[in-house]
């Protein structure tokens, strides 16, 4: 199974971004846990309309892409509105509220088509340790 790393093998670059407004109402822990060192903190970009300054993802696109659908996954999970999230095709796109970015197909994690500049398929393993039956 090949590595997620920081790089795309084909060289693309940051395809995912979050509204600088909206992650501010995630929790600091939430934040050090799926953000540290995943954010580009040298500048800012903004969506067409320039309402909504965005923080880019600067890890691989498929990192990015489920840090990004667990952050709206738990905003929906409470009833808020999900954070605010864009997608790069030639412009800034924000998603629609109940659009996700990644989904498990046949044991692998796939990135919508519409969602980026193509699909985007990498093998996933879920494991779990063996439990131990322990009698009362």
């Amino acid at each position: 199974m090949p590595k997620i790393d920081d790089v795309d093998e084909d060289g693309r670059g940051p395809v995912v971004a979050l509204s600088l407004r909206d992650l501010k109402r995630v929790s600091s822990d939430l934040r050090i846990k799926l953000l540290s060192g995943r954010l580009d903190l040298s500048g800012t970009a903004t969506d067409d309309r320039g309402e909504d300054m965005l923080v880019v993802l600067k890890c691989h696109s498929l990192v990015a892409s489920a840090v990004c659908d667990v952050l709206r996954g738990l905003d929906r999970k409470v009833g808020d509105r999900p954070i605010g999230a864009y997608v790069f095709g030639g412009r800034w796109r924000r998603l629609r509220d109940d659009e996700d970015l990644v989904s498990l197909v046949s044991g692998r994690l796939v990135i919508s088509g519409n969602a980026s500049n193509g699909p985007r398929q990498v093998p996933v393993v879920i494991s779990a340790p063996k439990l131990r039956r322990v009698e009362l």
